[in-house]
């Protein structure tokens, strides 16, 4: 049997991607990729493992609940009887292998960013300010605002977008300038809260969703990327 030892870097990037899906598919190689099950965010990271085979965990906060509750815990990979073993000394949990059916996951392959027209730099604390924010406002949504040559990322709600900047709780966070049109790429705040805190390099591109434009924002970090689709009130 194959076995398997994870990194803190690793658990800690598996904890993350557990909140945007439950379950994940370990596929060979050092790459982990993952999905939300509206299809609206992708997740990507390098990993200093090499995973020997394909496998998939169906609850992978049971699975992290599980190494955790060892010391020193060994993971032994049983592809004859289609599960993990967990041990250390005497003790030992088994988890089933999920049935790939009964997951969500992305294809295999790089998502490549089309018509890019935005690159952007930002920090953790101002991610981390935008994260605190969206709470504290109870507002649902995050933008990326290019308006006369000011680049912005906001937490708003697009359903009263005209009204704002005026009458409506709003945040804003003038991060730089910008060149070309004015645009308004709008997010679910719920996606940005799934962002590690990190340093990040971002990109906006275009990509076709149910036949209509739709804009893709890349959050890359150093080893772990994200890649969020627009919300339909967005504008560029």
């Amino acid at each position: 049997m194959n076995e398997l030892t994870l990194s803190k870097r690793t658990i800690d990037l598996l904890s993350n991607f557990s909140a945007v899906n439950q379950s994940i598919l370990f596929r060979k190689g050092k790459v982990l990729r993952s999905m939300h099950s509206g299809y609206q965010m992708f997740t990507r990271a390098d990993i200093s493992e090499d995973i020997p085979e394909e496998f998939a965990i169906y609850d992978l906060n049971t699975f992290l609940s599980t190494l955790s509750s060892f010391e020193k815990p060994v993971v032994k990979l049983d592809s004859k009887n289609q599960r993990l073993i967990v041990s250390q000394g005497q003790r030992k949990t088994y988890l089933k292998f999920a049935d790939l059916d009964h997951i969500i996951t992305p294809a295999e392959g790089e998502i490549k960013l089309k018509e890019v027209f935005c690159n952007f730099e930002i920090t953790k604390d101002a991610l981390t300010n935008v994260q605190k924010m969206l709470g504290i406002l109870s507002l649902p949504e995050f933008a990326i605002t290019a308006k006369k040559g000011k680049l912005s990322m906001e937490c708003i709600n697009s359903e009263n977008i005209q009204q704002n900047e005026n009458t409506e709780n709003f945040y804003s966070d003038t991060i730089g300038k910008v060149e070309g049109d004015d645009f308004r790429v709008v997010l679910r705040g719920e996606y940005i809260n799934y962002l590690l805190k990190e340093d990040y390099k971002i990109s906006i591109g275009k990509f076709k969703k149910n036949d209509d434009e739709a804009a893709l924002v890349n959050f890359k970090a150093a080893d772990v990327s994200y890649f969020v689709a627009s919300e339909e009130s967005s504008v560029f």
